[in-house]
C-alpha cells in the first residue's frame, strides 16, 4: 500500500533539490561570467594598442584555459559593450574590440564592478609586473 504522505514529501524534496541545484548552477555561470569578463579586459589592457579583435581574444581565452563557446564569448563582449568599457570597429570581417578608459580603470580594478570578478592584490602586481615588461 503506497503511503500518500511520504510520496508528496518525497516530492517536495526532490522538487526543493531542484531549486537548490539550479541556484547553485546559476551561481556558477555568474562566477564564470565575471571571471571571463575580468580575462577579457586583462587581455586588452596587455595588448599593445588596448584592442584585438574578436577570434584573437577567444583564442587566448582558449590558451589559458578559459574555454568558452563563440555565443558566450559575444554575449561576454556585449556586455562588456554596453556598460561602455569597450568598444567595437567591424573591420571586414573582424570584430575589433578596444578599452575605453572606463574599460582601462575597471582592468586595473580603480573601479570595481558587479559582474566583473575583483582582483586579488598579487594578480594587481602581476598585471603591473606585465605592463612594465610590455611596455604598456
Amino acid at each position: 500500500m503506497t503511503d500518500f504522505n511520504n510520496l508528496e514529501e518525497l516530492t517536495m524534496s526532490t522538487s526543493s533539490n531542484d531549486c537548490e541545484y539550479e541556484s547553485i548552477a546559476k551561481n556558477i555561470h555568474k562566477i564564470i561570467n565575471a571571471d571571463l569578463r575580468r580575462s577579457i579586459l586583462i587581455i586588452l589592457l596587455l595588448s599593445s594598442s588596448y584592442q584585438l579583435d574578436q577570434i584573437l581574444i577567444g583564442e587566448i581565452l582558449d590558451y589559458n584555459g578559459k574555454n568558452t563557446t563563440t555565443s558566450n564569448l559575444n554575449n561576454q563582449l556585449l556586455w562588456l559593450k554596453k556598460r561602455g568599457f569597450v568598444t567595437v570597429d567591424k573591420i571586414s570581417y573582424l570584430n575589433i574590440f578596444m578599452l575605453t578608459d572606463q574599460g582601462l580603470d575597471v582592468a586595473e580594478n580603480k573601479i570595481r564592478v558587479k559582474g566583473v570578478r575583483n582582483l586579488k592584490p598579487s594578480e594587481i602586481r602581476w598585471i603591473k609586473n606585465q605592463q612594465r615588461t610590455l611596455g604598456n
